[in-house]
């Protein structure tokens, strides 16, 4: 059942589940700015703004602060 709550919580999303896992693993795990997450993900050819890294992490992970 959690599996399913998972794949729902993706949907109607642009990018796959794990680009977005991710890059929000990437920007939590290693204390990246937004920047640095869509320069990553420019090198690994998925083209994104600062802003859209910013709203996945507040949506998917939560407000750390």
């Amino acid at each position: 059942m959690g599996i399913l709550l998972a794949t729902n919580l993706y949907k109607y999303h642009r990018f796959p589940s794990a680009i977005i896992s991710h890059l929000v693993g990437l920007y939590f795990r290693f204390c990246l700015s937004y920047p640095d997450v869509e320069e990553l993900m420019a090198d690994r050819s998925v083209m994104l703004t600062c802003e859209a890294v910013r709203y996945r992490c507040r949506k998917f992970w939560g407000n750390p602060c």
